[in-house]
């Protein structure tokens, strides 16, 4: 049986110019749109068209292990190739892909490559117009090259607002410091800043990795990169955050996020202003299961005080498992989270919006974004520029071919 990708716009609407934006349901076809239907796409990726509408890339299996992508206006009209835009056919396979705006209309791919007979993985990445024309070299440009069998895996993209791009990933070198964060900078050109392998980020003992990325800026010349991972330092499983200059310096030290009882983990930030964020993640403090939860910080003073400084606010605490928590800035400085939910027995997809002061503004733990059969997951969301979300998921609903 084939796996469907599909789409679909959450909207948002003005009440009385007083209350704010309100959830007013879906706004193209139920349960989504078909973006690619061939034999099996793996883990979308999703990021603004600057226009209301979408790019979307995903791991597509139709001949190896191959990147392609699509983009899809503010209507749900596909504008691309039916099924896709071929962003790297190299031979072996490609997989893991992720993606953020270049500023243009169009975006800035990245992904894992593995060489013909050689036992480990490289990081490419690409440039596609707003058109669909690929702008870098053909299969991409390398962003990481590595000469030994490293375990790894790309977890964050973010816009340097310069045309270019910060990527994260954790890396265990084998040198006795297990897993730990690196970022790279590329350029608009495709060309990297810092050091070839990476800058590695707020090392300890332990695994630091699942980190997300975001952009913030005091100014035109101070800007850099905040970022929010897991981290095994302590007895259990805790949320940090750090922030770099665009030379890749620290700022600082990093600071635990949350540190409540139990597991916190797989945090995902979204920016807000020019230099705060919103994180999330999915945290088991209640012992029963996983729900979802959130804070603010401010990435020139970490150590300030903002609402859910006391180990964040509750998002979701339904009943079943809140995991793998997104998040995007509505373009109000509001934030829609999404996640995976399996409160009704079998894997859907929800969404709550919050303010910036940390106000839940749709009903508790959550709206219904798609509850069709058998299991949605793999979710990601962007911006749709009027306030509302647009949403893209993997979907195994019964019937798909």
């Amino acid at each position: 049986m084939a796996k469907k990708i599909l789409i679909s716009g959450l909207s948002a609407v003005l009440f009385f110019c007083l209350v704010g934006f309100v959830y007013s349901g879906v706004k193209w076809a139920v349960d989504g749109t078909t973006i690619c239907s061939t034999y099996v796409d793996l883990a979308p990726q999703i990021t603004t068209d600057g226009d209301g509408g979408a790019i979307i890339t995903w791991t597509d299996k139709r001949s190896d292990s191959d990147i392609y992508a699509q983009r899809v206006d503010k209507s749900g009209n596909i504008k691309w190739a039916v099924n896709g835009v071929a962003i790297s056919t190299a031979e072996r396979f490609e997989c893991r892909s992720k993606i953020v705006s270049d500023g243009t209309g169009g975006a800035i791919i990245v992904w894992e490559y593995a060489p013909p007979s050689l036992g480990y993985r490289d990081i490419y990445a690409q440039r596609i117009s707003s058109d669909g024309t690929v702008l870098w070299r053909q299969n991409g440009i390398v962003v990481r090259e590595t000469d030994d069998v490293y375990p790894y895996e790309i977890e964050g993209i973010t816009s340097d607002g310069k045309g270019g791009a910060f990527i994260s990933w954790w890396e265990d070198r084998w040198d006795g410091t297990n897993e730990n964060v690196y970022v790279q900078r590329i350029l608009s050109t495709g060309s990297y800043c810092w050091d070839r392998s990476g800058v590695n980020v707020f090392a300890a003992s332990n695994k630091q990795w699942h980190s997300s990325i975001v952009n913030w800026n005091t100014s035109e010349t101070s800007f850099g990169v905040g970022i929010v991972w897991e981290d095994e330092r302590g007895a259990d499983k805790d949320i940090y955050v750090g922030a770099i200059f665009y030379e890749g310096t620290e700022i600082g030290n990093e600071v635990p996020l949350c540190s409540a009882s139990d597991k916190q983990e797989f945090p995902k930030i979204a920016k807000g202003g020019q230099y705060y964020g919103v994180a999330v993640w999915q945290d088991y403090r209640s012992g029963n299961n996983y729900d979802i939860y959130a804070r603010k910080v401010r990435f020139y003073d970490l150590y300030r005080e903002e609402w859910g400084s006391n180990n964040g606010i509750a998002v979701c605490t339904a009943s079943g498992n809140q995991m793998y928590p997104e998040i995007v800035n509505d373009g109000s400085d509001n934030f829609i989270i999404v996640w995976q939910d399996s409160r009704n027995g079998n894997t859907d997809i929800y969404a709550q919006k919050i303010s910036s002061n940390g106000v839940v503004l749709w009903q508790q733990n959550g709206v219904p974004i798609c509850t069709a059969e058998d299991t949605q997951d793999s979710h990601q969301v962007v911006s749709d520029g009027f306030g509302g979300a647009i949403i893209v998921w993997r979907d195994n609903r019964r019937g798909n071919s």
